[in-house]
């Protein structure tokens, strides 16, 4: 199909070109054959080194077990399209034998799109076969990532094929580019944010700190990375609740991915009445050590009194969760605070809880 309406293009301009010269039917007829024997010389030769080219890569490809030089022979392939080689017989001819600028203008603009157009299909498959065989492509969430970029350089590759196409066909696009130049600066400075978001996307994309299922930690918020966006990525927190970050927002803040961490760093306070014995207050971080020894993927890194309180002295036990899992975090938690409460009891440790001391002197009159 794309060879018919070529044909027909260069039919069309050439019968426009003769028409505009007047030349005589033998004149007419005479240039294009001319033309015409000269490109097909030309489109014979591109090919002729086509199927050269094609059949080295095709071997190559054959003795190797890498996956990129199959790749490579794909991608020669769609670049080298029979298009391609009949738009170059073309370019190769007006040159040649110039007919007029408008012919030679054609040509190669007709040459220009087709590469584009080519490009962009190989474009496509090269990152098909990224996201299918690369390791970061296998990654979960990074596909939608990558075809997000795809759409935006197939955008860019046809814009600048096109212009690229009207100034070879002898259109001045020096104040159509100054428009766009304009245009595009009012654009960015008006979506001066979406661009940094896109921005961000690329720089998580390469640096890749986090993917989709991780357990991660950002501006104050913990909880399960569910997609990961061009302009935002969406997180839900530990209680159910979904948090939808900027990328650039992200990009900016501390991550903490829990996820491939071996343990968890917490920490837990625990208060004792006021009126404790000191023998026990010297005692109690033995005591609450011993007393969560026992519990599985636990571990205690240092038990002591931090704080004398209004209403309880405030020891602070330390431990480290054997564990990337936030439901072993908490399943923890529970257990300490239960080993803790029955060893308190065991102990004969009052738990704090807030009190007042009413001092009546003699002689005051009784409270209404």
């Amino acid at each position: 199909m794309r060879l018919l309406l070529l044909f027909a293009l260069f039919a069309a301009v050439f019968a426009q070109e003769a028409t505009t010269e007047s030349k005589g039917f033998y004149g007419i007829f005479m240039d294009g054959v001319m033309f015409l024997g000269i490109a097909g010389a030309a489109i014979a030769g591109s090919l002729f080194l086509r199927q050269l080219a094609l059949t080295t890569l095709g071997a190559t490809a054959k003795k190797t077990e890498n996956k990129l030089d199959d790749l490579l022979h794909v991608l020669a392939t769609q670049v080298l399209h029979y298009s391609t080689c009949v738009c170059a017989g073309f370019v190769i001819s007006s040159k040649l034998y110039y007919l007029g600028f408008t012919i030679d203008a054609a040509a190669v603009g007709a040459l220009a799109v087709t590469l584009a157009f080519n490009s962009v299909a190989a474009l496509e498959i090269g990152l098909q076969f990224f996201c299918e065989n690369m390791a970061i492509g296998k990654k979960k969430g990074v596909q939608n990532a990558l075809y997000d970029f795809l759409k935006l350089a197939r955008l860019l590759l046809y814009g600048g094929s096109i212009l690229f196409a009207l100034d070879n066909m002898g259109l001045h696009i020096a104040s159509l580019l100054g428009v766009v130049g304009i245009g595009g600066m009012a654009v960015a400075m008006g979506a001066k944010d979406m661009i940094s978001d896109i921005l961000a996307a690329m720089s998580l994309f390469l640096d890749q700190p986090f993917e989709v299922g991780d357990l991660i930690s950002t501006s104050g918020t913990t909880g399960h990375v569910e997609e990961i966006g061009l302009r935002s990525t969406r997180v839900r927190s530990l209680n159910g609740e979904l948090h939808i970050f900027c990328n650039s927002a992200i990009a900016k803040s501390k991550i903490n991915n829990l996820t491939h961490s071996e343990r968890q760093n917490r920490s837990i306070d625990i208060g004792v009445s006021c009126d404790t014995g000191d023998e026990q207050v010297k005692a109690l971080p033995g005591i609450l050590a011993d007393a969560v020894a026992g519990i599985e993927k636990c571990e205690v890194d240092q038990v002591y009194l931090r704080e004398l309180g209004m209403y309880a002295l405030v020891f602070e036990l330390r431990y480290s969760v054997l564990s990337n899992s936030s439901a072993d975090a908490r399943a923890v938690v529970g257990q300490i605070n239960q080993a803790v409460n029955e060893r308190l009891k065991k102990e004969n440790i009052s738990m704090p809880y807030p009190t007042s001391v009413v001092i009546k002197k003699h002689g005051d009159a009784p409270p209404q």
